[in-house]
């Protein structure tokens, strides 16, 4: 994308949500762009956030990710961790 004149630009927006009971995913698009840097252009990048926390701050970890390879290990984690877990309360 061609660089803006004038003002720095650096502008985040939501792509993308998506829910699951109380955990949310939002994809965000990141604009960056200085004139200072000497790029005639603006850097496009996508961010993922996943927020499970519950109100009183308990429960799943906030999580960020800029590459989807790091969101499917989470996912294979995520699966075994959950049937340990499910082990454990049974045993």
């Amino acid at each position: 994308m061609p660089a803006p004149r004038g003002a720095k630009v650096n502008d985040r927006d939501v792509y993308a949500t998506v829910a699951c009971g109380a955990l949310r995913a939002e994809v965000v698009r990141c604009c960056d762009w200085d004139a200072s840097d000497g790029i005639d252009t603006v850097d496009i990048s996508f961010e993922a956030r996943i927020n499970g926390l519950r109100e009183d701050g308990g429960g799943a970890a906030e999580i960020f990710a800029t590459d989807s390879t790091e969101l499917f290990g989470l996912a294979q984690v995520a699966v075994q961790a959950a049937l340990l877990l499910g082990e454990a309360r049974r045993s």
